[in-house]
């Protein structure tokens, strides 16, 4: 039994010994010159993850009216020409998607491969990790903590009847009274690292962000104001209450387009199912052409392919948003012909 105990004792201690380093060296270590971020996406990447860049890109587009949300969450393109990868992508996926509804193109672009390339170049810099790198130590930390914590009452239980059958007078193993207080170290240690493990950021990512904060807090950009704090710090309430509804919505993988849901899986969205990294797809227009609006009606048909696989609800909420959707559109097709006609004549 004694040897047993010293075994036990002996793999508990490289166990965390390990793990301990494999963390600390995975988040790596403050020091030398502290890396800066680049741009606003790269700043919500860090403070956000995905669905952060995709809301500031959002709140950027909808602040020089490139970009209108109207109904109940449905998206309309203004006009101007996109700014940088994500606008693009944003631009394409509003295109290719079955609905104009804001939590399925906010889905689509955040798994696309213009976000997901924000974070692959974050990580290349050391300010994020892996999430294949991160995964196996996580696992390691979480399968350490329970696994001793399942042992400290059996412990506890050993070194009780051990003690009770020992001899008055007669020493008992220190290897088997030190077992129960190691066990309930090498629980914490592995919760704590399994924990650890998860944090995307790394210790200079987290310095990059706390500078990034506070560079400029005085910003009223929204793009910078999402980035930075949230979509909660937003002014306009409207805007407001439509990203956290789109954040809020559960995935439905059939609203999205064939690109997103087949393919190699998005490695920066945490919990999505297997996608592609969802970019642009072969038969999609470039983005200029993207921005007339009249052909609502052609593309309705497109848009309700789903149809037959939703239930009697799920038709009802489908076509309330086409038709807001539709009628979104033709309000906003309306003001740009008037506008085009008012700068015609104006020019003549």
């Amino acid at each position: 039994m004694t040897v047993l105990a010293v075994v036990i004792a002996l793999a508990v201690v490289v166990s965390s010994v390990l793990l301990i380093r494999g963390v600390r060296r995975l988040r790596g270590r403050a020091g030398g010159a502290p890396a800066q971020v680049h741009d606003v996406l790269e700043g919500a990447f860090l403070a956000g993850g995905p669905g952060r860049v995709v809301d500031a890109v959002i709140a950027g587009m909808q602040a020089d009216g490139r970009l209108t949300i109207g109904g109940p969450g449905i998206v309309a393109l203004g006009p101007g020409d996109a700014r940088g990868d994500v606008e693009l992508a944003v631009v394409q996926e509003h295109a290719a998607a079955p609905s104009g509804a804001l939590h399925t193109l906010r889905r689509a672009v955040m798994r696309g491969a213009a976000v997901q390339r924000v974070g692959d170049t974050l990580a290349a810099r050391g300010l994020l990790v892996q999430p294949a790198a991160a995964k196996p130590y996580a696992r390691w930390g979480l399968i350490q903590g329970v696994a001793s914590f399942v042992a400290v009452p059996f412990s506890v239980v050993t070194v009780g009847v051990l003690s009770m059958d020992s001899e008055p007078g007669g020493g008992f193993p220190p290897a088997l009274v030190s077992l129960p207080p190691l066990m309930i170290v090498s629980t914490v240690v592995g919760l704590v690292c399994a924990s650890r493990a998860r944090r995307r950021l790394t210790a200079a990512g987290q310095a990059a962000l706390k500078d990034f904060v506070l560079r400029d807090l005085s910003s009223t950009d929204p793009a910078r104001v999402v980035a930075t704090r949230g979509p909660r710090a937003l002014p306009d309430e409207e805007l407001r209450r439509h990203l956290g509804t789109a954040a809020r919505a559960r995935p439905e993988d059939h609203l999205l387009p064939a690109a997103v849901v087949v393919g190699t899986a998005a490695t920066w969205c945490a919990g999505s199912a297997p996608g592609a990294s969802c970019g642009a797809s072969t038969d999609r227009s470039s983005h200029g052409g993207h921005h007339s609006h009249g052909g609502g009606v052609r593309r309705l048909g497109r848009r309700l392919r789903p149809w037959r696989r939703l239930g009697q609800r799920g038709r009802l909420q489908l076509l309330r948003v086409e038709l807001w959707r539709f009628r979104f559109e033709l309000r906003w097709g309306r003001r740009r012909g008037v506008r085009g006609r008012r700068l015609l004549s104006e020019g003549s």
